[in-house]
């Protein structure tokens, strides 16, 4: 996606995304207002320059949101983090030279994704689907486990939501917090689609934020999603449908916080 990831010391002028006071509700949806936060502080082009946010993936804004949110709600150093179906992960990388990173993913190309684990990384990778139960990760050890544009591939299935959720709250801390970023497509009748394991978590998990039906979000011209330029640059090559059949992609987030 010819970009990196880099956070900027946070100054009067740039301020935090999560300021004092924050709502986990104002973040259920992507938003405009986001990207414009996080494109000052955490996301630079590979010629040093800001991104256009017009012609950028969705995953730069999911990579960014999820860079600002362990940057501004987790200690400064120490913490243990795990990502879900990292791939090639651009947060694990900027992170781990000061936390302990760790990212689990079968490598097995789903959603296009890499279809072999990269090499020479900081962080440590476990080959495997979080919900197997992996020994290799360890119980109540992990201060965020995270994932971004992952979990939407799951197979929509009730026996395999509730596997994961139990191997995430297995290895997540008490205390600790898990947050996951998911694709969502917005059809041309206004009607969204999202793997059924979104709505299953909303009605699972004491969430910190609450789920919003699309129809009842009254920020939508503040709605970020991925214009048409950049779908056609970006998803159509693998899509192959054009623009106004496959929809608008967007995303939608859920945290929660492990009961100490």
């Amino acid at each position: 996606m010819g970009y990196r990831l880099q956070c900027f010391q946070l100054s009067k002028e740039n301020a935090p995304l999560f300021a004092p006071g924050f709502s986990f509700d104002d973040f259920t949806y992507s938003r405009c207002s986001h990207m414009r936060i996080l494109n000052g502080n955490y996301i630079i082009a590979s010629d040093d320059s800001q991104l256009d946010i017009h012609v950028c993936d969705l995953k730069a804004y999911q990579d960014a949101f999820a860079s600002a949110f362990i940057d501004q709600n987790v200690p400064i150093s120490g913490v243990k983090i795990l990502e879900i179906g990292g791939g090639d992960s651009r947060v694990l990388s900027l992170f781990a030279g000061r936390h302990e990173c760790w990212n689990i993913d079968k490598f097995a190309g789903l959603g296009s994704g890499p279809k072999s684990a990269p090499t020479n990384k900081q962080y440590r990778i476990v080959q495997d689907y979080m919900g197997n139960g992996n020994p290799e990760l360890p119980d109540t050890y992990f201060d965020v486990v995270f994932s971004i544009s992952a979990l939407e591939h799951v197979p929509e299935e009730t026996e395999v939501f509730k596997n994961i959720l139990h191997d995430i709250d297995r290895v997540l801390k008490p205390g600790g917090y898990s947050f996951h970023l998911f694709d969502i497509v917005i059809r041309s009748d206004k009607s969204v689609w999202m793997n059924a394991f979104v709505q299953y978590i909303f009605n699972t998990i004491s969430t910190l934020n609450a789920f919003i039906p699309f129809n009842e979000v009254s920020y939508r011209d503040d709605l970020y999603t991925m214009s048409r330029r950049s779908y056609y640059k970006l998803w159509f090559p693998i899509t192959k449908k054009p623009y106004e059949m496959f929809g608008t992609p967007s995303s939608i987030g859920i945290f929660w916080k492990k009961p100490v």
